[in-house]
Protein backbone atom coordinates (compact mmCIF):
# COMPACT_ATOMS: atom_id res chain seq x y z
CA UNK A 1 0.00 0.00 0.00
CA UNK A 2 1.22 3.48 -0.85
CA UNK A 3 2.61 5.34 2.00
CA UNK A 4 0.16 7.87 1.45
CA UNK A 5 -3.11 6.01 1.53
CA UNK A 6 -1.63 4.16 4.59
CA UNK A 7 -1.84 7.37 6.58
CA UNK A 8 -4.91 8.34 5.18
CA UNK A 9 -6.42 5.23 6.33
CA UNK A 10 -4.90 5.30 9.75
CA UNK A 11 -5.68 9.12 10.13
CA UNK A 12 -9.51 7.95 9.50
CA UNK A 13 -9.29 5.22 11.88
CA UNK A 14 -7.43 7.22 14.89
CA UNK A 15 -9.76 10.32 14.53
CA UNK A 16 -12.49 8.20 14.43
CA UNK A 17 -11.47 6.76 17.72
CA UNK A 18 -10.97 10.38 19.04
CA UNK A 19 -14.50 11.61 17.74
CA UNK A 20 -15.91 8.31 19.33
CA UNK A 21 -14.08 8.53 22.99
CA UNK A 22 -15.24 12.62 22.73
CA UNK A 23 -18.73 11.51 22.30
CA UNK A 24 -18.91 9.72 24.91
CA UNK A 25 -17.03 12.07 27.68
CA UNK A 26 -19.75 14.82 26.71
CA UNK A 27 -22.70 12.23 26.78
CA UNK A 28 -21.28 11.17 30.26
CA UNK A 29 -20.35 15.02 31.19
CA UNK A 30 -23.64 15.90 30.34
CA UNK A 31 -25.58 12.75 32.43
CA UNK A 32 -23.85 13.93 35.36
CA UNK A 33 -25.79 16.05 37.92
CA UNK A 34 -22.80 18.15 38.69
CA UNK A 35 -21.13 20.52 36.21
CA UNK A 36 -18.39 18.92 34.39
CA UNK A 37 -17.76 22.02 31.61
CA UNK A 38 -14.36 21.17 30.97
CA UNK A 39 -15.10 17.97 30.20
CA UNK A 40 -18.15 18.74 28.21
CA UNK A 41 -16.30 21.18 26.16
CA UNK A 42 -13.02 18.93 25.38
CA UNK A 43 -15.34 16.23 24.47
CA UNK A 44 -17.28 17.77 22.38
CA UNK A 45 -14.05 19.66 20.76
CA UNK A 46 -12.52 16.04 20.28
CA UNK A 47 -15.83 14.41 18.80
CA UNK A 48 -16.31 17.39 16.54
CA UNK A 49 -12.70 17.44 15.17
CA UNK A 50 -12.46 13.82 15.59
CA UNK A 51 -15.58 12.86 13.01
CA UNK A 52 -14.52 15.79 10.23
CA UNK A 53 -11.11 14.67 9.94
CA UNK A 54 -12.24 10.95 10.00
CA UNK A 55 -14.55 12.22 7.31
CA UNK A 56 -12.49 13.70 4.97
CA UNK A 57 -9.49 10.98 5.47
CA UNK A 58 -11.94 8.23 5.29
CA UNK A 59 -13.05 9.72 1.82
CA UNK A 60 -9.53 10.18 0.06
CA UNK A 61 -8.92 6.60 1.27
CA UNK A 62 -12.44 5.28 -0.12
CA UNK A 63 -12.51 7.01 -3.58
CA UNK A 64 -8.54 6.76 -4.01
CA UNK A 65 -7.97 3.29 -2.88
CA UNK A 66 -10.50 0.96 -1.18
CA UNK A 67 -12.94 0.91 -4.15
CA UNK A 68 -9.60 0.01 -6.35
CA UNK A 69 -7.79 -2.54 -4.39
CA UNK A 70 -9.61 -3.72 -1.30
CA UNK A 71 -13.45 -3.87 -2.55
CA UNK A 72 -12.58 -6.51 -5.28
CA UNK A 73 -10.39 -8.52 -2.50
CA UNK A 74 -13.23 -8.20 -0.14
CA UNK A 75 -16.28 -9.14 -2.55
CA UNK A 76 -13.86 -12.18 -3.72
CA UNK A 77 -13.09 -13.71 -0.38
CA UNK A 78 -14.73 -15.47 2.03
CA UNK A 79 -17.23 -12.88 3.24
CA UNK A 80 -18.56 -11.06 0.63
CA UNK A 81 -21.40 -9.22 2.85
CA UNK A 82 -18.76 -7.53 4.58
CA UNK A 83 -19.04 -4.69 1.95
CA UNK A 84 -22.73 -4.85 1.12
CA UNK A 85 -23.69 -4.99 4.15
CA UNK A 86 -20.98 -3.48 6.95
CA UNK A 87 -19.62 -1.13 4.66
CA UNK A 88 -22.74 0.14 3.19
CA UNK A 89 -24.37 0.58 6.46
CA UNK A 90 -21.41 2.45 7.78
CA UNK A 91 -20.85 4.88 5.27
CA UNK A 92 -24.64 5.43 5.73
CA UNK A 93 -24.57 6.01 9.70
CA UNK A 94 -21.10 8.02 9.65
CA UNK A 95 -22.23 10.29 7.03
CA UNK A 96 -25.11 12.20 9.24
CA UNK A 97 -22.52 12.15 12.29
CA UNK A 98 -20.10 14.94 11.73
CA UNK A 99 -23.01 17.39 11.08
CA UNK A 100 -25.06 15.82 14.09
CA UNK A 101 -21.85 15.85 16.16
CA UNK A 102 -21.82 19.99 14.73
CA UNK A 103 -25.28 20.67 15.56
CA UNK A 104 -24.65 18.95 19.47
CA UNK A 105 -21.37 21.27 19.82
CA UNK A 106 -23.44 23.89 18.76
CA UNK A 107 -26.33 23.83 20.89
CA UNK A 108 -23.62 23.10 23.79
CA UNK A 109 -22.13 26.55 22.83
CA UNK A 110 -24.81 28.59 22.59
CA UNK A 111 -26.41 27.26 25.46
CA UNK A 112 -23.42 26.80 27.99
CA UNK A 113 -24.85 28.84 30.52
CA UNK A 114 -28.11 27.41 30.80
CA UNK A 115 -27.05 23.67 31.30
CA UNK A 116 -26.05 23.74 34.59
CA UNK A 117 -29.62 26.03 35.79
CA UNK A 118 -31.57 23.65 38.11
CA UNK A 119 -34.57 24.62 35.89
CA UNK A 120 -32.87 24.07 32.56
CA UNK A 121 -32.93 20.27 33.08
CA UNK A 122 -34.85 19.33 30.34
CA UNK A 123 -32.47 20.81 27.74
CA UNK A 124 -29.20 19.13 29.50
CA UNK A 125 -31.62 15.47 29.24
CA UNK A 126 -32.14 16.41 25.37
CA UNK A 127 -28.76 17.29 24.98
CA UNK A 128 -27.44 14.35 26.84
CA UNK A 129 -29.65 12.25 24.76
CA UNK A 130 -28.15 13.50 21.58
CA UNK A 131 -24.86 13.16 22.77
CA UNK A 132 -25.71 9.47 23.41
CA UNK A 133 -26.67 8.43 20.18
CA UNK A 134 -23.84 10.78 18.76
CA UNK A 135 -21.57 8.21 21.13
CA UNK A 136 -23.53 4.97 20.40
CA UNK A 137 -23.79 5.20 16.48
CA UNK A 138 -19.82 6.20 16.34
CA UNK A 139 -19.58 2.79 18.50
CA UNK A 140 -21.35 0.75 16.09
CA UNK A 141 -19.45 2.77 13.00
CA UNK A 142 -16.03 1.12 14.90
CA UNK A 143 -17.63 -2.27 15.24
CA UNK A 144 -18.40 -2.16 11.55
CA UNK A 145 -15.32 -0.76 10.57
CA UNK A 146 -13.40 -4.00 12.72
CA UNK A 147 -15.57 -6.18 10.48
CA UNK A 148 -14.84 -4.74 6.90
CA UNK A 149 -10.88 -4.91 7.98
CA UNK A 150 -11.35 -8.42 8.92
CA UNK A 151 -12.79 -9.33 5.49
CA UNK A 152 -9.53 -8.00 4.09
CA UNK A 153 -8.00 -10.79 6.16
Amino acid sequence: MDPFFAFALALHVAAGLAGCGGAYAAWFALSGSTPAWRTLWWGTAFALVGFFMSYASGAVYYLSYYGKAVKPVILQGRFPWAHAFAMEAKEHLFLFLPFVTLLLAVAIWRYNKLLWDSRNIALREALAALAGVVAAIAFIVVLLGVLVSGAVR
